[in-house]
């Protein structure tokens, strides 16, 4: 079978079995965390048939457009933002003026592009905060588990 054959068949399977996925954009509700509402796409930035594409969506068993007065918020499960932190005016306000100061951009962890002064200043503040010596900032939730079970797991004892 041609491959263009082919994936015409398996397309069609998946839309049959209502199994299509669209990239929907969603804006966050601001005071909600986690809360987030889908949004029409502006028709400048894609030649995407956006009411079909919008349509054809699942909507937790609504079948109505996410445009329709009757789209209710979504919680999201699986954000980072599990505190709400992204959309509280202080946290943007500050964002802001860091991306002032030290301008905004890629960066790593400072194991890949270097221990700064905001690092260190951020380490005491959480020791302060915490009413500790230090306080040591590890760049992901999995590289501090894996240092904090290395440290409490004797391997002779396992």
């Amino acid at each position: 079978m041609r491959w263009s054959r082919w994936l015409s068949h398996k397309l069609a399977a998946l839309s049959e079995a209502k199994l299509e996925r669209t990239l929907i954009p969603y804006a966050p509700v601001v005071g909600r965390p986690n809360r987030v509402l889908p949004v029409a796409r502006e028709p400048a930035h894609s030649s995407v048939n956006t009411h079909s594409t919008i349509r054809r969506a699942a909507w937790a068993g609504d079948s109505e457009s996410p445009t329709s007065a009757s789209t209710s918020e979504l919680l999201l499960f699986a954000s980072n933002d599990y505190l709400g932190l992204s959309t509280h005016p202080k946290v943007r306000e500050a964002a802001a003026a860091a991306a002032a100061v030290h301008g905004c951009g890629p960066r790593a962890s400072p194991l890949v592009c270097g221990y700064t002064r905001e690092h260190a200043a951020l380490e005491d503040a959480l020791a302060a905060l915490k009413g500790t010596e230090t306080a040591l900032l590890f760049p992901t939730g999995y590289a501090a588990n894996m240092a904090v079970l290395g440290v409490l797991a004797d391997s002779s004892e396992a």
